[in-house]
């Protein structure tokens, strides 16, 4: 209930900054500090003596801070602990590379074993204030400011500098590109989701797999497109689209489709027919609907390129007679051609497109 109205969490990142940047001993007066707040959620004058006692018992079990005041007053004292982050830099600096929080713990506790810290997570607050460490992205990895050969900061620092350095909207794929050299172990599927959850506020997308900054102007060309709406629709929406799809691309959608609609679609498929999103039994009869009237359209990508060079090859026959032909702009085909005859002696082509294939060796 009182989490509701105020923001604890907040107040307690507060505190370890007040108990980290404090040279001086104070006292601090709880419920002055309480009614002057930033942190409420929504202000509430008659909850300030609650809100108060439930901060004095925070401050107490997590900060072992408590009234010695005869007015109720906590004393902040000097922070003696920041001789631990010399230490810490000292780590890092021997090391010559980025550390994981858990083995700058190991080493910390190797070199001061009676320090009272019990657990690495006591490091973080200080590490994260200190002004010659920095982290490598958000997997509690932590590096020296003065190594500039080491990228610091977020995968989506990386994403913004990138799409700055760029007056026009850029694919995924090419963001994707920039992010790897500095975040080696980066996929495409997180670069887009970043931007994903952060489109409106910091990116925009503009269809075709194009993502821009938010504060960037464009030319009048790009159109931003409402992806928040794509991707958080109702069943009975998706379910139009999804068949909507299906007519016009004789697939079902790829779950490796360039297109982040057609992703989508693929994903949200694939959490209803395994059972991962829950569904009435109306809907289930929608879904059996799709599956039995459009059976032949469930293939692979590789099956579907596969009939897709087929088709082409078939039409190209019916039109000139003669595979040579095909040595000229067409000359993907009779490399296709090629492999394909060379699947079908070694047997590695599907009964279907086995008779698919004899059916091309007649046209020649």
């Amino acid at each position: 209930m009182y989490a509701e109205i105020f923001d604890f969490m907040k107040m307690k990142i507060e505190f370890c900054n007040i108990l980290f940047e404090n040279e001086k001993e104070y006292l601090l007066d709880i419920e002055d500090y309480i009614s002057s707040s930033q942190n409420w959620i929504n202000f509430d004058f008659e909850k300030i003596i609650e809100i108060t006692n439930i901060t004095r018992e925070i401050l107490l079990q997590e900060f072992g801070l408590y009234s010695e005041d005869i007015n109720g007053k906590i004393k902040i004292p000097i922070n003696k602990e920041r001789k631990i982050l010399d230490v810490v830099y000292e780590i890092l600096k021997q090391k010559g590379s980025p550390m994981h929080l858990d083995d700058i713990f190991l080493e910390f506790k190797s070199i001061m074993p009676n320090h009272k810290y019990i657990d690495c997570g006591q490091l973080r607050p200080f590490l994260q204030r200190h002004e010659l460490i920095s982290f490598r992205n958000r997997n509690s990895t932590y590096t020296l400011k003065e190594w500039k050969h080491i990228r610091s900061g977020t995968i989506r620092d990386a994403i913004i500098e990138f799409l700055l350095k760029n007056n026009l909207p850029q694919t995924v794929n090419e963001i994707t590109k920039y992010v790897i050299k500095h975040f080696p172990k980066t996929t495409k599927a997180s670069v887009r989701t970043s931007m994903q959850i952060d489109t409106l506020k910091r990116f925009v997308f503009f269809g075709n797999n194009l993502f821009g900054l938010a504060s960037k102007m464009y030319p009048t060309e790009f159109e931003k497109k409402d992806l928040i709406n794509k991707l958080f629709k109702n069943f009975e929406q998706r379910l139009n689209d999804f068949e909507k799809f299906i007519l016009e691309n004789k697939h079902f959608p790829f779950s490796s489709s360039e297109d982040l609609e057609e992703e989508s679609l693929c994903r949200w498929w694939y959490r209803i027919i395994n059972g991962k999103q829950q569904i009435s039994l109306n809907q289930q009869k929608e879904v059996e609907r799709i599956k039995n009237k459009y059976a032949e359209y469930e293939i692979d990508i590789n099956n579907y390129k596969w009939n897709l060079n087929y088709n082409k090859l078939k039409h190209f026959l019916q039109e000139n007679q003669n595979i040579s032909h095909a040595l000229g702009n067409d000359h993907f085909l009779y490399g296709w051609f090629k492999r394909a005859k060379k699947d079908f002696h070694n047997y590695n082509l599907t009964d279907d497109q086995r008779h698919k294939f004899i059916d091309l060796i007649k046209l020649i």
